[in-house]
């Protein structure tokens, strides 16, 4: 069973028509998941954007590529493959900060 109501399902995506429109990003597609699958999932265009959206559409990945490095890691520490206490350069030698 989901830990979010319908009401809260519903808001979320009012939130990503709203910021569609307000930032003028010209479309998004999103999923809403939890453990136990997809709560909401759908895609948004702005008002003055008019195109079919397919199998085969597409989507720059842009910044999101941060937020996976940092769940691939926190996954390796839940195992103990890796210790975020401890400096960076255990794992990646020759490391040097900028």
């Amino acid at each position: 069973m989901s830990s979010l109501s319908a009401a809260s399902i519903e808001l979320f995506e009012d939130l990503i028509r709203y910021e569609v429109e307000d930032k003028a990003i010209p479309s998004i597609s999103y999923a809403l998941v939890d453990r136990d699958g997809v709560l909401a999932e759908g895609h948004v265009q702005r008002h003055d954007r008019h195109f079919e959206m397919g199998k085969d559409t597409c989507f720059r990945i842009g910044s999101i590529t941060k937020t996976f490095t940092s769940l691939a890691i926190m996954q390796l520490v839940e195992k103990g493959l890796v210790d975020i206490d401890v400096d960076v350069s255990t794992y990646l030698p020759g490391f040097k900060p900028v």
